[in-house]
């Protein structure tokens, strides 16, 4: 055994009996230590997360459990200001993320009266408040983490004083009882400096070997060569390697394919149905069963990003860097469930493991897939037995271009009557926030694909539990909630758990995995889109703009231009676009909605018809205003729809225009 690694493995093991203290330097070194991973969680060891989910979710079985009022719900006000976080040491904050950081953060840590940590709340995710720098904290499209331990021993608070209607979460570790945990202090010492630095190194250096960015000596190892596999339609390759001495491990793995197609639907269909399995010593069922595109954290295709396990570089070498232990055997399958020739590379290198045979926690990676998602709370996984909960990859083809999400997580430990972990979306469980399009990368979360337009077609998301995973002694369910019922969902869950575990994934069968085509946005023929139209002139009260309706329905290019009155008298003039001068046909493709008013609408100062209702229970595009002969000069010509009143279910005196459809007549 190596003296550095025996010496951190040692500090591990007699930390989670409760017998040793933990330093800061070992907090910081969690955050990308993956061999920790692989050992089996000791009683009284936990995560679980603060956060403002609403609070009138009580239980499945009861009203709201799907409620969405997300923002502003904090335990309680004390005169510091609003508590978003309350707990009993020994433990740790890993991670503090939110969608609207506001007003002045302060940590109060081990009852003492003076917060540890005060400061802007924007200024310490923007890296404005040494030591706490990127990318250890920073913001990504919308969403902003601090992945900064911060340690305490008999208790912590967590208060934002003038945060308005906040998002947040906090994740916790607590330590068994009895484990001394050296507290949160600043300024931090040299010792502590230098590791934090080596951690934002390691974190900026993603992509490399993990023993190279922490310093490591590589244990006794197997270097493995690359290798050549091909595989006709159909055709499976077996591999079986035992094992007579101490345990071993898979350091890192690294795949490459050979023959991939130029055609990007052909590509991802190849990669979608070449299967990855591994069996641990005497397994009859797999711990590892996915696809191999989606084993590596993005999906469909080969999308380059990189992470602290997982990653693909731009030349499409896809590399692993989960810790893998096993005792006495591992079996390996490579599987083409497709209809072409598959051709790859793959090298993987071994080295001897330290972790005691009896702490050992077998690495498992599982997929699964449901199209159309009808599952409220979708779940990522569901199993029995002693482990960790890791993270996941999360692929969605949406055929809309509006919001696919807005779940919360939720994630239940050891038959918990109600989950110690729920989120307030699903993009805040991924690192951003806001539905933001925008493609991100780091260590911990990534947006690796997001195909548009807007939220439209495939988006594929992750994050990694590393120094956060949620251990667990008996048993772990972690759901998604799904708002939709006509999306395509797959996921790929990451966990370790000791030996006879139960899940419930089912053998993964792709041979009729279908990769979605593109979809492109609904357009009605010959149509002017409303939200093109000019506003010439509106009332002082009334608002106007483009806005995206894709996730209410089918209208013409997914937008509508939206007016938005605020009281009888409201109105706006929209400048119609050259034409010949002559008469028209104007058929007028409106909006109508719950809050929608009676408009009248004019073209060049003369009103045509009676009002129109434009009140729906639901959003609609309604019923066709159609202006049967319209004298356009074809230049400078003006619709003006006024606010005239309002249905009495109607809550406002708002307005949408989908397209206008203009034929002249003879």
């Amino acid at each position: 055994m190596k003296r550095a690694a025996a010496v951190i493995l040692l500090v591990l093991l007699a930390t989670s009996a409760g017998a040793a203290k933990i330093t800061y330097v070992d907090m910081l070194d969690k955050m990308t230590d993956m061999k920790q991973l692989a050992t089996l969680p000791q009683p009284g060891e936990t995560c679980q997360q603060f956060s403002s989910y609403d609070r009138r979710s009580v239980a499945p079985d009861k009203p709201n459990w799907g409620a969405n009022g997300d923002a502003g719900n904090f335990l309680r006000e004390d005169p510091e200001g609003m508590v978003l976080a309350d707990m009993d040491g020994p433990g740790c904050i890993f991670r503090i993320w939110s969608a609207n950081p506001e007003g002045i953060l302060k940590v109060f840590i081990d009852r003492q009266k003076e917060p540890v940590l005060k400061c802007g709340f924007q200024d310490i995710v923007y890296g404005k408040v040494p030591p706490f720098l990127g990318p250890v904290v920073g913001r990504r499209t919308g969403g902003a983490n601090l992945y900064f331990p911060i340690p305490y021993q008999k208790h912590c608070r967590v208060v934002v004083e003038k945060p308005k209607r906040m998002y947040h979460h906090v994740t916790y570790r607590t330590y068994p009882k009895g484990t001394q945990v050296e507290s949160f202090h600043l300024p931090l010492r040299a010792q502590e400096l230098a590791k934090l630095k080596n951690v934002i190194s390691q974190l900026e250096g993603r992509g490399r070997p993990p023993w190279e960015l922490r310093g490591e000596v590589l244990g006794d190892h197997l270097s493995g060569d690359w290798r050549t596999f091909t595989l006709a339609p159909g055709e499976t390759f077996r591999e079986e390697a035992e094992n007579d001495g101490p345990p071993v491990a898979i350091r890192a793995m690294r795949f490459r394919f050979l023959n991939l197609p130029e055609d990007l639907k052909a590509r991802r269909k190849m990669l979608a149905r070449t299967i990855l399995r591994f069996y641990w010593d005497n397994e009859t069922t797999p711990s590892v069963d996915v696809p191999i595109g989606d084993f590596f954290g993005t999906a469909p295709g080969m999308n380059s990003y990189k992470s602290l396990p997982l990653g693909i570089a731009e030349d499409g070498t896809a590399y692993c860097y989960w810790y893998m232990p096993y005792k006495k055997a591992i079996r390996y399958e490579f599987e083409n469930q497709g209809d072409k020739t598959v051709t790859f590379e793959a090298t993987a290198l071994f080295e001897q493991c330290e972790i005691p045979p009896d702490q050992i926690a077998y690495f498992h990676a599982k997929w699964h897939r449901d199209y159309p998602n009808k599952t409220f709370d979708w779940p990522f996984l569901e199993c029995t037995g002693r482990g960790r909960f890791c993270g996941a990859v999360l692929t969605i083809w949406n055929p809309v271009r509006g919001w696919w999400g807005e779940g919360d997580e939720k994630f239940w430990v050891d038959g918990e009557d109600f989950p110690s972990t729920f989120g307030t979306g699903s993009e805040d469980y991924f690192g951003y926030a806001w539905c933001g399009t925008a493609l991100f990368h780091h260590a911990f979360h990534n947006q690796t694909l997001c195909e548009g337009p807007g939220n439209g077609n495939y988006t594929s998301v992750n994050r990694w539990q590393i120094a956060d995973n949620i251990p667990f002694q008996k048993s772990f369910k972690g759901t998604m909630e799904n708002y939709g019922n006509d999306k395509d969902y797959s996921c790929v869950t990451y966990w370790y758990a000791g030996p006879n575990q139960k899940d419930f994934f089912k053998p993964v069968n792709v041979r009729d995995r279908v990769i979605q085509e593109p979809r492109k946005p609904f357009r009605i023929k010959g149509a002017i889109e409303g939200e093109t139209l000019k506003i010439v002139g509106k009332s002082d009260d009334m608002e106007t703009g483009p806005q995206d309706i894709s996730g209410f329905g089918e209208f013409s290019n997914a937008l509508q231009m939206w007016l938005r009155g605020k009281k009888v008298g409201s109105w706006a003039e929209l400048a119609l676009p050259q034409v010949a001068p002559g008469a028209y046909k104007m058929t007028i493709f409106p909006v109508t909605s719950w809050d929608y008013a009676l408009v009248q609408i004019s073209v060049n100062g003369k009103k045509f018809g009676e009002p129109y209702d434009a009140y729906t229970s639901n959003a609609l595009r309604g019923k066709q205003i159609v202006l049967d002969r319209v004298l356009l000069k074809g230049r400078d010509d003006v619709l003006r729809a006024d606010m005239v009143g309002k249905n009495d279910k109607s809550t406002g005196y708002f307005f949408g225009i989908d397209a206008i459809k203009l034929e002249k007549l003879k």
